[in-house]
């Protein structure tokens, strides 16, 4: 599946979202910031004016973009990725963490799953993951599988991972596959009445066996650094699951305006950012960029 960036390019245009190959890799525009979606073990390569080309096609108010990541320790001004290329093993897990695992392997399942059941069960559980969510409110129903509709037509490309309790469906997560060479972690919802089963937990288990034990990918992608909140997932992921945080080189461009303005953003982001996450994200990246 080496046309994942058509695939990509494609699916996101369906679903109204800016996008554009450029030499191999798709480009989107997310929260009004292009960016690759594309393997970090194959990074874009592209110089000052390319950028500025894809930020002013896409519409966006800036670009980042990234190098190649490095199995370096991250120091604390590194910008990182949170990835997992050798899957923690069961029997290499602690004694009580292997019994909690296996007790939970023995109450839920965890499988792929394909579009029409995520468009029959899915929702559910979209909707009762926002009950954890503070000023956060969930898509509509109708948009939300208006969404996922357009997805089946991209079944190698989007993979959804179910856990089931039973024949209920009490969380899931959606991925895209990068060819052979990654799994991106898009979005994970969980049912909260099935958190004390470790759902989550076996949802990360399992998904490592699926695609990364298995040899469909060579690594999974759970995000880069969080900028405006910090949760502890990623040392989770790092202490449980055999992640790692990887430095990345991070180039960053802004449009006109909102370069010559970084003055009064970064002071303001000083004095007020704690009450403007936006805001207070967009700063902090800036002090990553190389």
């Amino acid at each position: 599946m080496d046309d994942f960036p058509q695939q990509l390019e494609s699916l996101f245009r369906a679903k109204g979202q800016a996008a554009k190959v450029v030499e191999g890799v798709c480009w989107i525009n997310y929260r009004s910031m292009a960016e690759p979606r594309h393997p970090v073990s194959r990074p874009a390569q592209i110089c000052r004016e390319q950028a500025n080309e894809i930020r002013k096609e896409l519409g966006a108010r800036l670009i980042r973009w990234h190098g190649p990541p490095s199995r370096a320790v991250p120091k604390q001004k590194d910008w990182f990725v949170v990835r997992c290329q050798q899957p923690r093993l069961l029997e290499d897990m602690s004694s009580g963490r292997r019994k909690k695992l296996r007790k939970a392997m023995r109450n839920l399942e965890v499988r792929e799953v394909d579009i029409q059941l995520m468009l029959e069960l899915g929702y559910g559980v979209y909707q009762k993951a926002f009950e954890r969510y503070a000023n956060n409110s969930p898509q509509s129903e109708t948009s939300w599988k208006a969404e996922v509709d357009i997805e089946r037509n991209y079944s190698d490309l989007v993979k959804y991972v179910g856990v089931f309790s039973g024949d209920q469906l009490v969380g899931y997560s959606k991925c895209y596959r990068l060819g052979k060479e990654e799994l991106l972690v898009a979005v994970t919802k969980l049912d909260p009445d099935y958190l004390k089963q470790l759902s989550g937990e076996l949802l990360i288990y399992r998904r490592q066996e699926i695609y990364l034990s298995s040899g469909h990918v060579k690594s999974i992608r759970s995000g880069f650094k969080t900028l405006d909140h910090e949760t502890g997932f990623q040392d989770f992921l790092v202490e449980k699951f055999g992640y790692e945080k990887q430095p990345l080189n991070l180039h960053l461009q802004y449009a006109p305006l909102l370069r010559l303005s970084k003055p009064l953003w970064k002071t303001a982001a000083r004095i007020a950012g704690k009450y403007s996450g936006p805001l207070q994200a967009l700063s902090a990246q800036d002090d990553y960029a190389r």
